[in-house]
């Protein structure tokens, strides 16, 4: 969008009519002016081009750093789950073991 505006300014002043031949004061001044305009028109659309830019580098920077917490909380739930899956799994292992400790202690007394 930006440098769209750079390249229509550029264009516009590559259009606009230049002082040539005899003429007046007051028609050279009035082209003059206009070109003036144009080209400071192109640098208005540039400095603006260049904003755009910086703010679009913070908004990467801003993203990235995002998704880097993004990520760094993603492996932490991975971790956590894991942690989880393995004391369930260490839960049914004792539950198991009481459970075979008790056929056995029934079994041994019968």
């Amino acid at each position: 969008m930006a440098a769209d505006r750079v390249n229509a300014r550029i264009e516009d002043y590559a259009a606009a009519v230049r002082p040539s031949g005899t003429q007046t004061l007051e028609t050279f001044n009035r082209l003059q002016a206009h070109l003036d305009n144009a080209a400071r028109a192109i640098e208005v659309a540039r400095t603006g081009y260049t904003q755009a830019l910086a703010v679009v580098d913070e908004r990467r920077a801003e993203w990235a750093a995002a998704r880097q917490r993004v990520a760094a909380l993603e492996r932490l739930e991975e971790r956590r789950h894991d942690e989880y899956t393995i004391e369930v799994g260490r839960a049914e292992d004792r539950l198991v073991d009481d459970l075979v400790v008790a056929r056995h202690s029934r079994g041994a007394h019968a």
